[in-house]
């Protein structure tokens, strides 16, 4: 990395990262698909269909949660050990730029998780899927925070940005409620001894205790930014380095 900071090197190569982050997320869906078609899901091949896009719905809206505290510790740790790049918030802004991928994801597979019900286990009628609605409650609020889902889908463009202005951030302040939305669905839907998702509801209390601790100022400092992009300023590696200076070696 020619001595470069990690930080500056991350930053300067997220097209790499960016492709990396969309195969990666990719794979849960192909995994899934290859399955499908060699007949590799068990013995109730339904039930492991809607808990595998149910369980990858959950861990990349967790991610998305995560990303605004993790550029406040990442920023926080570099500069506690005095790091030559990476002190900054607007040095780790191509981790805010990763967020929307996520959020993207974990809408993606909402949607794979709905089509399944509809497509194998309502086979698209309407007037079952009303009265399943009417017996199982979890699967009124599951309906409830895909449009949620949507919603902030639609709304997470650059252009939808600039168009909604300071209403954006309001707006996707949804993400908070719809977390626990589906922590409810999940919870309510899952079969007694099969799958219990404690893990998730760890991590999304913790993030969301994060947040309503640092809004108040209690155990944590308010946080001085927004959790979004950050105005970078020109810093000594932003400017090219002539050869025969070694001020910085």
């Amino acid at each position: 990395m020619n001595n470069k900071p990690l930080a500056l090197w991350l930053k300067e190569h997220y097209a790499l990262i960016r492709v990396l982050l969309l195969i990666l997320l990719s794979l849960p869906a192909a995994t899934l698909y290859y399955d499908f078609n060699t007949d590799n899901l068990g013995v109730n091949p339904l039930q492991t269909l809607q808990q595998v896009s149910g369980f990858w719905t959950m861990v990349f809206l967790c991610i998305t949660l995560l990303i605004t505290p993790l550029r406040r510790q990442l920023t926080y740790l570099a500069q506690r050990l005095h790091s030559r790049y990476g002190k900054r918030l607007s040095d780790w802004n191509w981790i805010i730029r990763s967020r929307r991928l996520f959020g993207l994801a974990s809408f993606f597979y909402s949607l794979l998780h709905l089509l399944i019900y509809v497509h194998f286990d309502l086979d698209y009628d309407l007037a079952w899927a009303l009265e399943d609605m009417q017996q199982k409650t979890y699967l009124v609020i599951g309906l409830i925070s895909f449009f949620i889902m949507l919603l902030l889908a639609i709304t997470s463009s650059m252009f939808m940005m600039k168009l909604l202005g300071r209403n954006w951030r309001r707006l996707h302040r949804l993400i908070y409620p719809l977390a626990i939305l589906g922590l409810v669905h999940q919870w309510m839907a899952v079969k007694a001894g099969i799958y219990h998702p404690w893990y998730f509801s760890a991590v999304i209390f913790a993030l969301l205790g994060y947040r309503l601790l640092g809004s108040y100022g209690i155990l944590i400092h308010k946080p001085q930014d927004d959790g979004m992009e950050v105005k970078a300023r020109p810093s000594l590696f932003d400017r090219k380095q002539p050869l025969q200076s070694t001020s910085e070696n």
